[in-house]
């Protein structure tokens, strides 16, 4: 019979937070039944009293078993093709405000409208400061269409169908080109702001597609 786990203190060693971070970007190697759990063990390790000791060991354990499908995975290619340097640009004037700058839109493909939501990735990230594009939804059971880097190129996810992510260009490509107009077309269409998510009541957010405070934050023109 083995022994029972004695302790439940947080665990906050360097190698967990790395074998979080690995898991946590790598969820697509895992099989359905440990994506399930590992993502269990995720919330447990980002809740306010952290994981258990034995929450710790499976998370080693879902660590390794992504390490292993990775080192047998060919190196994913980066797109260098797409720069979106204004985008970048965006979030690092709105970090200066905020402490998780956000881009909401949707884009076509397939014949349907699909959410999208840019987000920073935080300081204890596989890639700091890198901004995620996913379609917002909760962590877990979101899909996840790739990285923006600080540099502006594009890690885009590979198992995404090939006209979904070239909608999805198409769409960062012109956000990225324009942002005042596509974050006009966004406000106008959905009655409200692209970025904070709020309703737009007075009439010159509504022409614009976003507010003023926004407009500071994120560096764009507003009111003219």
């Amino acid at each position: 019979m083995n022994a029972p786990w004695k302790s439940t203190a947080p665990v906050v060693s360097s190698s967990r937070i790395s074998e979080a971070d690995l898991v946590r970007d790598n969820l697509d190697q895992l099989s359905e039944r440990d994506v399930e759990f590992a993502t269990s063990l995720l919330r447990a390790y980002d809740s306010e009293r952290g994981a258990s000791e034995k929450q710790a060991h499976w998370l080693g354990v879902m660590a390794e078993r992504v390490a292993q499908k990775l080192a047998k995975r060919e190196p994913e290619p980066m797109v260098t093709g797409h720069l979106f340097e204004r985008i970048v640009e965006m979030f690092d004037s709105a970090s200066l405000k905020l402490k998780y700058p956000k881009v909401r839109g949707h884009f076509r493909a397939h014949g349907e409208e699909l959410p999208l939501k840019l987000s920073r990735a935080g300081g204890g990230a596989r890639y700091p400061g890198s901004i995620n594009v996913s379609d917002g939804g909760p962590f877990g059971e979101n899909v996840w269409y790739g990285r923006i880097h600080s540099d502006g190129t594009f890690e885009p996810n590979r198992r995404i169908n090939i006209e979904e992510m070239r909608a999805l260009v198409t769409y960062l490509t012109k956000f990225n080109t324009d942002p005042e107009s596509h974050a006009k077309a966004h406000g106008q269409e959905y009655g409200e702001c692209c970025f904070c998510a709020r309703e737009l009541t007075d009439h010159r957010s509504l022409d614009a597609g976003y507010g003023p405070v926004c407009a500071e934050r994120y560096g764009l023109a507003w009111g003219e």
